[in-house]
């Protein structure tokens, strides 16, 4: 046990952890970090100041590092244990408990802390034993924890902890199981697996929204996952903790009893694309039909979320748009199917998302054919931001290269030959029903890689795409952009979106509204401040906590 090293990406420290000075009290900042993991054992601090965290195999050394989960993730794993999928293996190999280990003699507890004391100055920090947090995770027999059949070997589930943060769980691999995750990373060439490789390919049954954040030793003995404390992304799942909805359901509140009709810019800033089209479901089922003075505009720089994903619309399956669905997610990419319908889009570092989603009051005569002209008329054309070739032919924001064109808003193609002087610098897609509508756009910063490497050439193809590859229609968004403007980074494009994007649409409102939703905001301004002020800011637990209240979304892993 001395000497050795755990490796954590951005981990978060539960309750009662000693952190090292140079890291910050709720967590790491994302990175890699090795650290000494000579813990705590009967209460004793062995090397006070030493950032520490509970080893996954050691977590029966009653460190109090997490705190006691709730009465009902008991009862969860109460019913996971005894379930038909999660079948109890209770009293098999008892000697796997690491306190049996200890009696049988195998690990010599007692010598180790002896000659620990005599290196080190023991500091009592916890009163032992059971009045220790989570005492009872130190003595429970591994023959308790359920388990499941994979293609590759059983795998055994820990219960559920939680500190401020995070809902921690271990998933205890048995060597076949092992092997394959380890065959995965090296195929891929990371260090954690993601959530899309746990569950498709080495058949491990989880709940959506777990993340591999930390690995003991260089080993896979364990998968080591948490995820947000108060996010729900299972589809069609019953809550795990309780929410507190107090402020989603007052900000709804007082938007449908706004009378000043608004424009609100959503600013995320670190959300990934699955909880950006969580929050946009949200937004479009129960925001918008009832909020008929409110119009939606969210932009998302994906450069700043390290987002890899394939997006399909609705009614998309993957062997159509993906070249291999396998080989895709091995690499860590995942493939999401989206609320909305259109065509299938990689969204990575090089994009810009941005969505419009708004009542159909504030748009009486629109059509779910008239969405793409009527948001390229109201949102982007006139801003200031783009050139004078930047288009939309065929439900697509396009440039043109031509001196002339027939038509003089560049609607049509007259000329079949003009055809290839035309790329697409934006994919759209929407979604329409009687009280409300989306139009998302992704805006290419730079050309990724990813596009050819991982798409196929769609069956359905706008005219103007004359049968090119993606390589030879797609370009960057730079190619529309006004040179007077001077938008030489991406960070710049987005915050002159924020700034200018639905400027003649919001001309016509009573009032604009900035509103910032960063990971890294510790708190929410009061909901009514987003009322009375121009410009507030938002944390992730109010996407989380929004993203709750949908009982079945559209949006989802594949």
């Amino acid at each position: 046990m001395m000497g050795e090293e755990v490796c954590l990406q951005g981990a978060a420290l539960g309750h009662g952890i000693d952190v090292a000075s140079d890291i910050e009290e709720d967590g790491f900042s994302g990175k890699t970090f090795f650290m000494s993991a000579k813990d705590c054992i009967d209460g004793y601090c062995i090397q006070p100041g030493k950032g520490t965290f509970v080893l996954p195999k050691h977590i029966r050394l009653a460190r109090g590092c997490y705190a006691k989960a709730s009465d009902a993730d008991r009862e969860a794993d109460v019913l996971d244990l005894h379930s038909p999928i999660h079948k109890n293996k209770r009293g098999r190999n008892s000697h796997y408990s690491f306190w049996s280990r200890v009696d049988a003699g195998e690990i010599k507890i007692q010598r180790t802390l002896d000659e620990w004391r005599l290196s080190a100055a023991a500091t009592p920090t916890y009163e032992v034993h059971k009045n220790i947090s989570n005492y009872e995770i130190s003595t429970t027999n591994l023959g308790d924890y359920p388990y499941k059949s994979t293609p590759f070997g059983d795998v055994y589930y820990s219960p559920r902890y939680s500190d401020h943060k995070y809902t921690y769980r271990f998933v205890i691999l048995t060597k076949g199981v092992r092997n394959e995750a380890h065959r995965i990373l090296k195929n891929c060439g990371a260090h954690f697996l993601t959530e899309a490789q746990i569950i498709h390919q080495l058949g491990i049954d989880l709940s959506p929204g777990w993340e591999h954040f930390m690995v003991y030793r260089n080993r896979l003995d364990e998968l080591i996952l948490r995820r947000p404390f108060v996010a729900r992304y299972a589809v069609g799942f019953a809550a795990e903790h309780i929410i507190d909805m107090t402020g989603v359901a007052r900000w709804i509140e007082l938007l449908s009893k706004q009378k000043q009709r608004c424009f609100y810019v959503f600013q995320l800033d670190g959300i990934g694309i699955l909880r950006q089209l969580l929050f946009e479901e949200f937004l479009y089922r129960k925001v918008a039909p009832v909020a008929g003075n409110c119009a939606f505009f969210l932009v998302n720089n994906h450069s700043r979320t390290g987002t890899k994903a394939v997006v399909m619309g609705l009614a998309g399956k993957a062997h159509q748009f993906v070249r291999d669905v396998n080989e895709t997610k091995s690499r860590g990419i995942t493939i999401i199917r989206r609320f909305t319908g259109g065509g299938t889009v990689i969204v990575d570092e090089c994009s810009v998302n941005t969505s419009l989603i708004a009542s159909t009051q504030l748009a009486k005569d629109i059509s779910p054919t008239d969405i793409c002209r009527w948001s390229y008329d109201n949102v982007f054309r006139g801003c200031g931001i783009f050139n004078q070739k930047f288009k939309c032919i065929e439900g697509d924001f396009v440039v043109e290269d031509l001196t002339k064109l027939d038509s003089n808003d560049g609607s049509e193609i007259r000329d079949p030959a003009q055809s290839s002087h035309i790329y697409k610098v934006a994919g759209n897609s929407q979604a329409f029903n009687n009280k409300a509508f989306v139009h998302h756009s992704v805006f290419p910063w730079s050309i990724s890689p990813l596009i050819s490497q991982v798409l196929l050439r769609p069956t359905k193809m706008p005219k103007y795409r004359d049968g090119r590859d993606h390589i030879s229609f797609v370009r960057s968004v730079r190619k529309a952009l006004d040179p007077d403007q001077c938008l030489n980074t991406v960070d710049e494009f987005e915050e002159m979106l924020c700034k200018c994007a639905g400027l003649k649409l919001s001309n016509e409102l009573d009032r604009r509204a900035h509103v910032r939703v960063s990971v890294d905001r510790k708190a929410t301004d009061d909901i009514d401040k987003i009322f009375q002020n121009d410009s507030t800011h938002l944390s992730e637990a109010f996407i989380d906590d929004a993203i709750a209240t949908l009982e079945s979304p559209a949006t989802m892993i594949v």
